[in-house]
């Protein structure tokens, strides 16, 4: 029997290094979160840049946070 691994299909993102280093330092986030846990944590994280860093814009999705988060660290999972 074959032992196939379930995989998330990489798609490139434009978030910038300030904005997604930022992600990477957000409370909770971490190389053990599941995809999913990433995106309830990036749409967390965009409500409280909204809310508390008027110098600062977000123009991506929480999904592309969670994207650019797993693209950029080895995670647990892996």
């Amino acid at each position: 029997m074959i032992n196939i691994k379930q995989f998330q299909v990489v798609q490139n993102t434009d978030v910038d290094p300030y904005t997604g280093d930022l992600f990477s330092n957000f409370t909770d986030v971490g190389t053990d979160c599941q995809y999913s846990r990433l995106v309830y944590l990036a749409k967390e994280f965009i409500d409280a840049v909204e809310v508390h860093f008027m110098g600062i814009s977000i123009n991506h999705s929480p999904e592309d946070y969670a994207q650019w988060y797993i693209d950029n660290n080895r995670m647990d999972w892996e």
